[in-house]
């Protein structure tokens, strides 16, 4: 398949999707059922929603606490004082 054959099947899938889902999120289960693919989120709605097709990928309910391992607490600690990310204190996260 063309690239742009491609481009139109996940164009036409977005489309279809329209009811169920954002455009945006669209795109991403598009690609995701055209790569059959499972898709990875955060997003409970949009993994419970009725016009997907793929497989989502959901954390466990325990990954939502605190980091605990210290090797992502120190890389998360280092980019907070480089000002890579910012703290919900500071304000919106800078890119």
């Amino acid at each position: 398949m063309n690239d742009m054959r491609v481009l139109l099947a996940a164009f036409a899938r977005v489309w279809e999707l329209r009811e169920s889902v954002t455009s945006y999120d669209g795109w991403y289960v598009a690609v995701a059922e055209l790569l059959d693919a499972p898709l990875a989120t955060l997003d409970g709605r949009l993994a419970n929603s009725s016009g997907p097709h793929c497989q989502f990928l959901l954390p466990p309910a325990q990954t939502r606490e605190p980091l605990r391992d210290p090797g992502l607490q120190a890389l998360v600690g280092e980019q907070l004082r480089e000002g890579l990310v910012g703290g919900a204190e500071e304000g919106p996260v800078r890119a």
